[in-house]
C-alpha cells in the first residue's frame, strides 16, 4: 500500500504565526521531514527547535505531555500545506556545538493546496469518503466491453447520480471512472471510482467531522459484514473551496476483500431508503451509542476470546437498556417494601435496601431473549432459554469469579466462550440490522434463513446446511454447548438470489 504522504521535506512553524505577504512561510519556519504512514499516523522530524518563548530548547527536551498548539507546514515538491494536531513529543536532541532536532507524532493531519488561517480553526460543510474496494457491494457494472473479429472496445456509461435528503443536509453517491489519457498503449486499465458525499447545512469542526466519518464507516461494516476501511476522506468548507485531505490515526487496514455474496445487504436492495438508513444510524448514536459501538469494537483483530465475549455481552445489555425502557413493577416494589419493613435493626435495614435495590431489573438472559425475539428466525424456545442462561452464567463467572467457577478446566471454558462469541456476533449483527437500520424483518430474513429445529453433531452439520439451490452458501455453524449437553444450533446461511 502506498503511503498517503510519502517522506517529504518542507518548512514548519506554529500555526498561530501569520505568513507574511509574498512568502510561503514565516521567517521562523524550521526545515524538516514529514511522512504519513498507511495507518494515518504523521511523523515529523525537525532540523531545529520550534520557537518556545521563555522555555527555549529545554522546553522541548523535558516536555512529556501532548501539545495543544498546532503545527503548520509547507511541503516541497507537492506545495501542499499541512496542519498537524493532537501532537505528541517524540524525542529531541539539543547540542551547543552542532545541530539540534526534535520530533513529533500527530494523530491528525490536514493537507490542502492553500494555507490554513492562523486565527481560526478550519470548519467543514462537506465530507467525501472514497469507496474504492466497495464496488461489488455497490454492484457497479457500468464499463461495457465488446469484442469483434478485429477489435476489443471498452465503453463507460455513467449511471445516474444518486441523492438523498437528510434533515441536516444531503447525501450523494458520486460515480466516475478512472481511465488512461487518449493515446496508444501496450496495456490499459479502467475502473469505476465511487465516493459518498455528505453535504451539511451547517459547518462542523474537525473532530465533529471525524466523528461523522467514523459512524458512517461503522455503518458500512454493519451492511457489508466486511472490515475493509474506506479511503481517507476529503473535506471542504464550501462546495467551491479547495479540497482538504484528512489523515487520522487508525488501525492498519487489513485490505479485506469485499465480496458481494458475503454482504448482509447489497446496496441495490436498500438504494431507495439508504438516506433513511444513514440518518437513523447517525441519530441513534447519541441515544444508543454503546449498543452500536461495542459491536463494531468486538470485530477488531487481536482480541482475546474473553475480551470479545465480554464486549459482545456488554454491548447487547447496553442496547437492551436503551431500547427497552425499564418497567415500574409496583407489585414487586411493594413486596420489597414489606420485607424491608419487617427488619427492626436500622443497620440491617439499610443493608437490605442496598441489596434489593436492583431486584426489579431484568436478568441478562431475559435481556438477550427480548433482543433476539424480534429476529425473523423461528428459534426453539427451550434451546434459546438454555443458550441465554448459559451465556449469562459464563458472563457472571468471568466478571465475578475470574473465569472458571467450577473445575471443568480452562480449555472447556474458553472453547465454550469462543463458540458463544460466534453465535452472539451473528445475532447481535442481525439485531442491529432489523431494529436500527430501518430494514424490515422480511428483508432481513432473505439473508437469515430459519434455523434447524433439532441439534446435530458438528460432523453432520455441513451436510444438513446444504440446500437444493446451487447458490446457497455453507451455513454458519454456531454451536453453544452447556455443561449438561443442551445445544443451541443456529443455522443462518446468507442466500443471495
Amino acid at each position: 500500500m502506498n503511503k498517503p504522504i510519502p517522506r517529504s521535506r518542507g518548512f514548519f512553524w506554529w500555526s498561530e504565526e501569520p505568513i507574511p505577504e509574498g512568502q510561503f512561510a514565516p521567517s521562523s519556519a524550521i526545515p524538516g521531514t514529514l511522512e504519513v504512514d498507511e495507518a494515518g499516523t504523521t511523523n515529523l522530524k525537525l532540523d531545529a527547535f520550534l520557537a518556545r518563548g521563555k522555555s527555549g530548547p529545554l522546553g522541548a527536551l523535558f516536555r512529556r505531555r501532548g501539545e495543544s498548539r498546532l503545527i503548520q507546514g509547507m511541503l516541497a515538491g507537492s506545495n501542499l500545506y499541512v496542519l498537524l494536531s493532537e501532537l505528541i513529543p517524540n524525542g529531541a536532541n539539543a547540542s551547543s556545538v552542532g545541530p539540534s532536532s526534535e520530533a513529533w507524532f500527530a494523530h491528525r493531519c490536514l493537507a490542502s493546496p492553500a494555507p490554513f488561517s492562523p486565527k481560526t480553526e478550519p470548519s467543514f460543510g462537506s465530507i467525501e469518503l472514497g469507496l474504492a474496494g466497495y464496488e461489488e457491494w455497490l454492484h457497479l457494472k457500468s464499463i461495457i466491453v465488446t469484442k469483434s473479429k478485429s477489435s476489443v472496445m471498452a465503453r463507460y456509461v455513467r449511471p445516474r447520480q444518486l441523492k438523498w435528503k437528510l434533515s441536516t443536509g444531503s447525501l450523494h453517491l458520486k460515480l466516475g471512472v478512472s481511465h488512461p489519457m487518449p493515446g496508444e498503449y501496450a496495456t490499459a486499465s479502467f475502473h469505476e471510482v465511487p465516493s459518498l458525499l455528505l453535504e451539511r447545512k451547517t459547518v462542523v469542526g474537525l473532530e465533529d467531522a471525524l466523528a461523522l466519518l467514523l459512524r458512517i464507516q461503522d455503518l458500512l461494516v454493519l451492511l457489508t459484514d466486511c472490515d475493509r476501511k474506506p479511503e481517507f476522506p476529503t473535506l471542504r468548507a464550501t462546495p467551491n473551496s479547495p479540497p482538504i485531505r484528512l489523515f487520522y490515526t487508525r488501525l492498519p487496514d487489513t485490505s479485506e476483500q469485499l465480496r458481494w455474496h458475503q454482504c448482509w445487504i447489497r446496496f441495490p436492495q436498500l438504494v431507495d431508503s439508504f438516506g433513511d438508513v444513514v440518518e437513523s444510524w447517525l441519530a441513534k448514536h447519541s441515544s444508543i451509542g454503546p449498543g452500536f459501538n461495542l459491536y463494531v469494537a468486538s470485530r477488531r483483530d487481536q482480541l482475546y476470546g474473553e475480551h470479545r465475549f465480554a464486549t459482545l455481552v456488554w454491548g447487547l445489555e447496553s442496547l437492551h437498556r436503551r431500547t427497552y425502557p425499564a418497567s415500574d413493577n409496583k407489585a414487586l416494589q411493594a413486596k420489597i417494601h414489606r420485607i424491608v419493613a419487617q427488619i427492626a435493626r436500622p443497620k440491617d435495614k439499610k443493608w437490605a435496601e442496598r441489596q434489593l435495590e436492583g431486584a426489579g431489573e431484568p436478568t441478562l438472559a431475559t435481556r438477550l431473549k427480548d433482543l433476539f425475539r424480534q429476529l425473523p428466525l423461528k428459534f426453539d424456545q427451550a434451546r434459546m432459554e438454555s443458550f441465554t442462561q448459559e451465556v449469562a452464567r459464563r458472563r457472571n463467572e468471568l466478571s465475578h469469579f475470574g473465569g472458571m467457577r467450577h473445575t471443568d478446566g480452562y480449555e472447556s471454558f474458553i472453547d465454550q466462550v469462543l463458540r458463544f462469541n460466534e453465535a452472539l456476533d451473528l445475532l447481535y449483527h442481525a439485531t442491529l440490522q432489523v431494529a436500527h437500520t430501518h430494514r424490515r424483518p422480511a428483508q432481513i430474513s432473505h439473508h437469515l434463513r430459519e434455523p434447524a429445529t433439532c441439534a446435530r453433531s458438528a460432523c453432520s452439520l455441513e451436510n444438513a446446511a446444504s440446500g437444493p439451490k446451487p447458490n446457497r452458501r455453507r451455513a454458519l455453524e454456531l454451536l453453544g454447548s452447556c455443561r449438561h449437553g443442551c445445544i443451541l444450533l443456529v443455522m443462518l446461511p446468507r442466500v443471495h438470489e
